[in-house]
């Protein structure tokens, strides 16, 4: 409850008594509280009347409240003490002032008016208030006082609290960045690695018949563009499948493995062009494909140095196993102008070899 007190006199300016109003404080209170959470800050508070004098909230023990006073502005008075600051809320119904020694923001109501403005007795709940008050204590200011340390300890708080929500988002951004990245790589390692998969021997990594397909076509356009040749080899392993048989799938394995990498070395790779290829068909049996021989003799040579690449035992713990290979060969442009036709004729001169003793190389020789 807010109790405001007023002495009284005659026509003959004698006091005759005191007028004592006790006005429900709730809605103020909650005005109060309202206008605090509007500057955002844990501030002091003061209440002060039509001529600066203190009605609540005081800084000085020693001063009572407005309604002790008649007329005289005590000297220990806010509108005394801040004269620009209580000149300015005169000149404004709310508004802010910054001091050196801080930040005030004030705000006025009037008790006796009931018009639609913010600080009028509609909002506070009241609508009547005697005259006399009404001359008297009219108009009243709400002050709230942030002091210049308290405001830069919440400003410096404020930007600390902005930088780490700031930082905390570039971490989460960075992150999923990172995430975005990661996943966008993983998933092209793994589609090359299907890709890979797809086109090539799983056991010796060589290409299989799906990328021979691939690869041929490219090479036979060249060909027909450039006018070159291209060179097939047939190759059967001799003594293979007993071998296998005998000591098992992982001595067959590294075999093979060994094979591919031997035909492998054998070959020429170039960058951005056309290369030769190895060709992993099944079981056994390999082709080699060799781009652009420029003549039979050199066809015939490269047959020899495939043969010769099985001169020398293989070694898978600590045993050696002896491979031979039968190798037959024909070309595309010299022996037939269809590459599938060439390929064909590659394969019986392979199995000429076989029935002949094995172990050996044979071109083919267009019938005469």
């Amino acid at each position: 409850m807010l109790r405001l007190g007023k002495r009284l006199f005659d026509n003959n300016n004698k006091p005759f008594g005191i007028l004592i109003i006790n006005y429900e404080g709730e809605q103020v209170a909650n005005l109060i509280r309202h206008y605090q959470e509007l500057t955002g800050f844990k501030s002091k508070f003061i209440m002060l009347n039509n001529v600066g004098v203190y009605v609540d909230g005081t800084p000085f023990d020693d001063i009572a409240r407005s309604f002790m006073w008649d007329g005289v502005v005590p000297a220990k008075s806010f509108a005394l003490e801040n004269p620009k600051i209580w000149k300015k809320m005169q000149s404004q119904e709310f508004g802010k002032y910054e001091a050196d020694e801080g930040l005030y923001s004030f705000l006025k109501f009037d008790p006796t008016k009931n018009s639609g403005s913010y600080g009028t007795t509609k909002h506070l709940g009241y609508n009547k208030i005697t005259n006399n008050l009404a001359h008297k204590e009219g108009g009243w200011t709400l002050v709230s006082f942030l002091a210049k340390s308290e405001f830069s300890s919440h400003t410096i708080h404020s930007v600390k609290t902005s930088f780490w929500y700031l930082f905390t988002g570039l971490v989460l951004l960075v992150a999923l960045i990172i995430l975005v990245l990661r996943y966008q790589r993983e998933h092209q390692a793994l589609f090359n690695q299907s890709k890979f998969l797809a086109t090539h021997d799983g056991l010796t990594g060589l290409n299989n018949r799906f990328h021979l397909d691939e690869n041929i076509k490219q090479m036979v356009n060249k060909a027909d563009e450039e006018k070159r040749t291209i060179s097939f080899y047939f190759i059967d392993l001799d003594g293979f499948k007993g071998i296998n048989d005998r000591y098992g799938h992982n001595v067959g394995d590294a075999i093979l493995k060994a094979v591919a990498g031997r035909l492998t070395h054998a070959i020429r790779y170039k960058r951005n062009e056309v290369s030769d290829i190895v060709v992993r068909l099944g079981g056994d049996e390999f082709l080699v494909i060799i781009f652009d021989l420029e003549s039979e003799k050199k066809q015939i040579d490269f047959g020899k140095k495939l043969l010769h690449l099985f001169d020398d035992p293989i070694h898978y713990d600590e045993r050696s196993f002896d491979i031979g290979a039968s190798i037959g060969s024909a070309s595309y442009r010299t022996h037939s102008d269809d590459f599938q036709e060439a390929i064909k004729f590659a394969d019986r001169m392979m199995y000429e070899i076989k029935n002949e003793g094995k172990n050996g190389f044979k071109i083919y020789s267009p019938p005469q």
